[in-house]
Order: C-alpha cells, then sequence, then structure tokens
C-alpha cells in the first residue's frame, strides 16, 4: 500500500508562514497538499471539518489540509481578481464575489453533474444564487457550491419603545419614534440597504450579457418604482432626522458600535440591520435582554397601499481556485507503488462536496449557528429556534427576499448609494430631490443614466 506524505494538520493562519487576505504565500511556507481561505473565526471548526473528511476518506488521511488564509467572505473577489495564483485553492466567497472571480479566470465552474446535486440539496434558490451569466458565456453557469443563505437582514427592536403592531409598518415606527423619544436606523445610504423600497414597488434588477459586457437591467425607471421612491422619501420627510441626538425618528449610520450604544442607552427603539441580535442582547443586559425583539421588515405605504420592503438575501458559497488545474499533490511513494490515481482537482472538489454536505452543514449550524442553504435543515429547531434565521426565512417564504451574488454587479452599489445618500440629504428641504432633480422619476432617470453599466427593461 502506497505512503502519502506525511503531515500533521496545521492551521496557520496568522503565524506569519502566510500573510492575511490578499497576499500570498511566503517563500519559507511549508508545502500543502489542499490550501484553505475562511474567515478566522471559523478556523477552529474548519479544524474539525478537515480532520472529519480525512476520517472519511482515508485516502487523504496524512496529507497536508490547512487553513493558509484568513479574511471575510465579501472580501476575496478583489484578491482573485487581482492574483489568484497566489490564493488558496478553496475559497469561502460571499455569492456577490462569485462573478468578478469568474471573470478573471479565477475560479472553476462546478459541472452539470454538481448542479444538479445543489438542485437537488439547495432547491432552485440555492443554485440561482450561484448561477451566473459573464461576458465570456452569457449562458448561465454555477461556480460555488453554497452551504450558508443568512446574509440578509431585518428589525431589532426594542418592543418596550416599539409595539409589536407598530414595527409592523414604516410609519406605524415614525410615530412610536416621536411618541417615545427614540430613533430608528434605516441606514438608506448604505447600498446594501437602499433598495428596500424599491423592491417593495415592484422593482428588479438582473444581468444581462450586451455587447460582450455584462449590464445590469432593471425596471426601476417605471412611475410604479417611482411611486415607492417618493414613498420613502415622503417618509424620510416627515419622520426622518439627520440626527439622532437631537431629534427623535428615522435616520441613517453606517455605525453599527453606535446603534449597540443606543439600544443600552435607551434611545434606540429599532434598526434594520444584520444579524446583530446577540450583540445587542449582551450589551444591554440580562434583564432586557428579552425586551429586544427581531421582526420582518415592516410594511411602506405606496399609493394608499401597503407593501412589504424586502431585504437582500445572499448565500456564501465554497468554490475552487483554478490554480488547482497545475499543481499535484505530493505523494510519497515506496520504491515501486505508483500514486493513486487523483488529481489535485480531485481533491479539491472532494473537500468541496464534504464541507457543503448536509452533515457538514449541520457542523456549522451547531457550532457558528450559520443558516444553511441545505433545505432539509430549514426546519431544524436550531433554525426554527434562532429568532433572526427564522424572521428571515419567514420573509423568504413571503417572497420578500431578493438573491444578491447572481443579481448584482459592481454597477449597481454606487448609483444605490448615492440615490440614499440624495434621499437622506434632502429629507427635511422644500426640494425633496434637490437642485437637479423635481421628481422621484426624475432622480431614478438620472441615476440610471449617469451609470453606463445599467439599461432599462423594454
Amino acid at each position: 500500500m502506497f505512503n502519502k506524505k506525511v503531515g500533521m494538520l496545521a492551521l496557520v493562519a496568522g503565524t506569519g508562514l502566510m500573510a492575511l487576505a490578499g497576499c500570498g504565500p511566503t517563500t519559507t511556507a511549508p508545502a500543502y497538499d489542499l490550501t484553505i481561505y475562511c474567515p478566522e473565526a471559523d478556523n477552529e471548526v474548519m479544524a474539525t471539518i478537515i480532520e472529519k473528511f480525512k476520517d472519511a476518506n482515508p485516502e487523504y488521511a496524512e496529507l497536508k489540509i490547512a487553513v493558509t488564509a484568513n479574511g471575510g467572505e465579501g472580501d476575496i473577489g478583489n484578491s482573485l481578481q487581482k492574483d489568484y495564483a497566489s490564493q488558496p485553492d478553496i475559497l469561502l466567497a460571499a455569492d456577490d464575489n462569485l462573478r468578478k472571480s469568474a471573470e478573471a479566470g479565477a475560479i472553476l465552474p462546478i459541472g452539470k453533474a454538481r448542479e444538479a446535486a445543489v438542485l437537488a440539496q439547495a432547491g432552485e434558490a440555492g443554485l440561482e444564487s450561484v448561477s451566473l451569466v459573464t461576458a465570456q458565456n452569457p449562458n448561465k453557469q454555477a461556480y460555488g457550491v453554497p452551504y450558508r443563505n443568512d446574509n440578509g437582514y431585518v428589525v431589532i427592536y426594542d418592543s418596550t419603545k416599539i409595539s409589536d403592531e407598530q414595527i409592523q409598518s414604516l410609519e406605524g415606527i415614525g410615530e412610536a419614534c416621536q411618541e417615545n423619544g427614540v430613533d430608528f436606523m434605516y441606514p438608506i445610504e448604505d447600498a446594501w440597504y437602499t433598495p428596500t423600497f424599491f423592491w417593495a414597488a415592484g422593482g428588479y434588477f438582473t444581468p444581462k450579457v450586451v455587447d460582450g459586457k455584462v449590464n445590469l437591467e432593471s425596471n426601476f425607471d417605471t412611475p410604479e418604482v417611482a411611486a415607492g421612491a417618493q414613498a420613502v422619501a415622503d417618509i424620510f420627510k416627515e419622520y426622518g432626522v439627520t440626527s439622532p441626538l437631537n431629534e427623535n425618528g428615522i435616520y441613517s449610520t453606517k455605525d453599527t458600535a453606535s446603534v449597540e450604544n443606543a439600544f443600552v442607552a435607551g434611545t434606540m427603539g429599532g434598526a434594520i440591520i444584520w444579524n446583530d441580535l446577540a450583540n445587542i442582547r449582551a450589551q444591554v443586559g440580562e434583564e432586557r435582554a428579552a425586551d429586544i425583539k427581531v421582526a420582518p421588515l415592516p410594511t411602506i405605504n405606496i399609493g394608499g397601499e401597503d407593501k412589504a420592503m424586502k431585504s437582500f438575501l445572499g448565500y456564501k458559497a465554497v468554490a475552487v481556485n483554478t490554480n488547482v488545474l497545475n499543481e499535484k499533490i505530493g505523494w510519497v511513494l515506496e520504491e515501486g507503488e505508483e500514486a493513486p490515481d487523483i488529481t489535485r482537482e480531485d481533491l479539491a472538489w472532494d473537500f468541496v462536496d464534504f464541507l457543503t454536505s448536509v452533515e457538514m452543514q449541520k457542523v456549522l449550524l451547531d457550532e457558528r449557528g450559520y443558516g444553511p442553504a441545505a433545505t432539509e435543515l430549514h426546519d431544524d429547531p436550531k433554525v426554527t429556534g434562532n429568532e433572526f434565521l427564522k424572521a428571515l426565512q419567514e420573509m423568504e417564504q413571503a417572497g420578500n427576499t431578493v438573491p444578491q451574488g447572481a443579481n448584482v454587479t459592481d454597477d449597481f452599489w454606487t448609483p444605490m448609494q448615492n440615490f440614499g445618500a440624495l434621499i437622506l440629504k434632502n429629507a427635511k428641504s422644500k426640494n425633496q430631490w434637490g437642485d437637479t432633480y423635481k421628481t422621484a422619476a426624475e432622480a431614478i432617470a438620472g441615476m440610471i443614466t449617469s451609470t453606463t453599466g445599467w439599461t432599462t427593461a423594454d
């Protein structure tokens, strides 16, 4: 029987053997048979998964498999785009990082057989989250295997300041803030949150290849969607404040720490925010923790009808770096033995399949609280008992979430941010749309025409 390269598992992220995300291995780094990029907080659970992988696959038991770089799943795309050859083989990535990675030729498509497996495990939404059109290929291909679907936002609120009934509508929230002398944080100038009201009005956007470039096609220029923009502008005009220090109402910030501090001080009624529930409850203390609740995003009244605001729902996926095609496993063989017929690519995909399996998604749910992409785990008590995941799942089932990665291009973020900032800047002025525009429709048209990567639907 062949003897494989001997090497104990080593988690080397942050030890100097390899720098953090965006930097390649140093010349003194030891040779690894498979390297992994993931958040530093996941190092311990990844070590467990590596050991389980080796136990389940004896042929890999003695290989050196290690986390060699840390960084957020939302950061790896830029690093791959710049220099994918220096990055690890296995990449935990936010789904909106897949497109730029695929365009750079930095990650491999998962193939038709694996696409079918993703569809069976994560459903149509899971497969769509990783399926992309690119400038090189207008036909969709999947470039990662989803393992999480919890990258969204809900409302976290103090039920002693805003009632369970008031929290259901943006108008009710505004009234509660003024009645009870508290604030509500709606980060409208943060592009991740800005389009909540566009979607409420029936807006959509989707990538489309036009003349060899991926453009963002949308219907944001329609009267119906313009009405949604006007509705949220009216909300900020009536209930909005530019600072939470001198008035009470709806305001915007990108500073999560200030939101947490305001909950502690009792001046924060609630916030549209990512999964910061545990931190907020810990900071307000045990006696008040039960008062901090979670709800789906509120409605907003558009043209006399209450419309549900919607959240991005981003998946996290595991992708394989193209560099595995050019590297070999360092089998150490006894005299006369032949290396097994296993390529570095085979090893990489075997690890991806294991890491994204239902069993390992359950480990990540239990150990890290991550919302699983596997649909059969959506009824798991760890999901249904998690208030944030439960609210996000409730929104998804009601059709009030929007897939992120497959629909977003780099051209999306700046116009959204600028549009939200325009509303915020002019909230209290006589002209809600500033000096340039008279109506929401004109402002939207200006946003789209100033962005070369957008087209409007026919």
